[in-house]
């Protein structure tokens, strides 16, 4: 065989190939439009690439007036109906009902029904969406009717009003620390390369603590190894020897946990939460006798995280001082959180900072219930 007959039949081969593909309504009131401009069908079917059979097949279509649109196909029978399509829907908005668990029940009561099928029913007919349950904390009434009486007292500020306001807060940081699930994501090519996660059933960990405001930081204060926080502790070392000092800093420039951290330390308010050792008779009296203002035991609401901004800046230590490579030592950690909290820009401080009238408006709205941060 020679060569030009060999590429004549490729090229021949090719053109029935690409004239194979399957059609679409467009094609099909195209092959009309075409067929009614005088067009013979010969002609439009090598202008579309068709069969003449295909052309003629449309053209006594529409002579029958019928839809140029396909009909319907039966298909499977399906298995969602009746009582099964009960079971299947009655899941709705109930904890702890997968479709995995919903098709076990199933043929359990003798309906062979897969997950998949439970699924694809939820997500192709009824349009339904697998939702995550978001965690909220758990306010009891009086908890909200104090945290709506705060609210109340503090609407009135304004951003800049709560830049004289200073932050504090301590936190336990696990030397095998478990990240959010919903963040830890780890691109590649190879599932066998992604590196695990370690977890233990008990970790060692560090209690530190550490205090914020809208110009910079004070030092963040480990707490050493098999020390508690106890009132006569988180005066003598935390608030005299950590929040004292920082109180009295000059200066607006370099490090951001050697600066002043509000630009009038003299009309600052001090924000602890309602811990223990925050609401000691011995913290309280420090406290009156050694800060410009404090918010009381009494006027702080019980459980009110979202209340104190200092929380939000936790997370972004964490994103920091658990950077591969993995930490594998107490040192480490301790050494890694330090030069963490250091190096915190202080945009962060503003953002949180500026974000608490908008934390404010939504205990209001919501009554007394989570502001959202």
């Amino acid at each position: 065989m020679s060569i030009t007959s060999s590429n004549k039949m490729t090229s021949s081969v090719k053109k029935q190939m690409s004239c194979t593909s399957v059609d679409t309504v467009n094609e099909r009131a195209q092959a009309l439009a075409l067929l009614d401009a005088g067009i013979s069908v010969k002609d439009v079917a090598k202008q579309l690439c068709k069969s003449e059979r295909w052309v003629t097949k449309w053209r006594r279509r529409r002579e029958q007036n019928k839809q140029l649109t396909d009909q319907p196909r039966s298909g499977r029978p399906s298995k969602i109906v009746g009582i099964v399509k009960r079971k299947v829907e009655n899941i709705k908005y109930k904890r702890g009902k997968s479709t995995r668990k919903c098709s076990k029940e199933l043929k359990n009561s003798g309906f062979n029904v897969s997950h998949v099928t439970a699924f694809n029913y939820l997500r192709k007919v009824k349009k339904w969406k697998a939702f995550k349950r978001s965690r909220n904390q758990l306010l009891t009434k009086t908890q909200r009717q104090k945290r709506l009486k705060f609210a109340r007292d503090h609407k009135h500020l304004t951003a800049e009003d709560w830049e004289n306001y200073i932050f504090s807060d301590k936190s336990s940081k696990y030397l095998f620390h478990v990240p959010n699930r919903q963040d830890d994501v780890v691109w590649g090519s190879q599932s066998d390369e992604v590196p695990d996660v370690s977890c233990v059933q008990s970790s060692a960990k560090v209690m530190i603590w550490g205090a914020m405001g809208v110009n910079g930081l004070s030092k963040l204060h480990i707490v050493p190894s098999g020390k508690t926080i106890n009132a006569k502790y988180y005066v003598d070392k935390i608030l005299q020897k950590e929040l004292k000092p920082a109180l009295n800093r000059q200066k607006n420039t370099g490090r951001i946990d050697e600066r002043k951290l509000v630009q009038y330390p003299g009309h600052a308010t001090f924000v602890q939460d309602g811990a223990t050792p925050h609401t000691a008779l011995v913290t309280q009296n420090w406290c009156k006798d050694n800060l410009p203002n404090f918010i009381s035991k009494e006027e702080w609401p019980a459980n009110s995280p979202d209340l104190n901004c200092i929380e939000n800046l936790w997370s972004i230590l964490d994103s920091e001082a658990y950077k591969d490579p993995r930490l594998t030592s107490m040192d480490q950690l301790r050494r890694r959180l330090q030069r963490a909290w250091r190096e915190i820009p202080q945009k962060h401080l503003i953002s949180l900072i500026h974000s608490m009238p908008n934390r404010i408006k939504n205990v209001l709205e919501n009554k007394g219930g989570l502001s959202g941060y």
